[in-house]
């Protein structure tokens, strides 16, 4: 369980760093979020024009992303979501969940958080909205965060069949696929299909470096070792871009790991 800070995309990073601190008791104004008003490919004017001014906004990369959030309780809200992702964790941009001290109760606590994310002309590539009832953007989202909380209070049978649910309700929710992923590698469930589901998600996300470092541990786990060093290559290259001042000791091991593996290899 140590990387579930490190893969839940959602729930984003975009909270860790979007400048609320954690003494607040309120974070500003409840979303009225509108399901198909704003999505992929409407421009950073409509998404304005449709939510106003964000609470915080932000450049990492080639990317620019609007975070609107609110919450009641924020002390508990920070101990629950670092993102987005990223921003995942979300979030870097996907969303991630700590769970280190994390009660189910925690789950209560009000909040509700929507992110845009958009590229270079200004165009939304990726958004997500969740709240405190467990509600996301569409249905595949919704099962997503009943998947995380299932993890999270110790339910990880649970968990990985949520996750299978919400690829299923939307095979291109790349949090729901690097989720799924990671845990049918680190359970050693099923590595080999862990690799094909991390392939999917750096397909989709690449700007997202838990994806490669997901990835790589996945090529690694069934043998390519190669492939591995590729992948966590990049996962290093775009941590310090998408998450700036987070600590990847994971991939850093792993890293150290295949290359040993393909030391050894050439001396044979």
């Amino acid at each position: 369980m140590k990387k579930v800070a490190a893969i839940i995309a959602m729930l984003t990073i975009a909270v860790l760093v979007s400048g609320c601190a954690s003494t607040y008791n309120e974070a500003g104004k409840k979303i009225a979020y509108l399901p198909g008003k704003v999505g992929l490919g409407s421009t950073k004017l409509e998404v304005f024009n449709t939510y106003g001014h964000p609470s915080a906004q932000r450049q990492l990369g080639e990317l620019y992303i609007y975070d609107y959030n609110y919450t009641i309780g924020q002390a508990k809200h920070d101990r629950l979501i670092a993102q987005g992702t990223a921003a995942l964790f979300t979030m870097g941009i996907s969303n991630l969940f700590v769970d280190h001290g994390v009660n189910q109760s925690d789950f209560k606590e009000d909040y509700q958080e929507l992110q845009f994310i958009f590229d270079n002309n200004s165009k939304v590539v990726d958004f997500h909205y969740h709240d405190s009832q467990g509600n996301g953007n569409d249905e595949s989202e919704t099962i997503y965060l009943k998947a995380v909380a299932a993890v999270i209070s110790g339910n990880m049978q649970e968990g990985i069949i949520l996750a299978r649910r919400s690829v299923e309700s939307n095979q291109n929710n790349h949090r729901s696929l690097n989720f799924l992923a990671w845990y049918l590698v680190d359970m050693g469930i099923n590595p080999k299909e862990g690799v094909s589901l991390a392939e999917r998600a750096v397909k989709l996300w690449s700007y997202e470096p838990n994806y490669w470092d997901t990835l790589g541990t996945a090529q690694a786990k069934v043998g390519d070792f190669v492939g591995a060093k590729e992948s966590l290559e990049q996962a290093m290259k775009l941590y310090p871009v998408y998450m700036p001042g987070y600590n990847y000791a994971h991939t850093k091991t792993i890293y150290e790991q295949v290359s040993q593996q393909l030391t050894a290899k050439k001396k044979m």
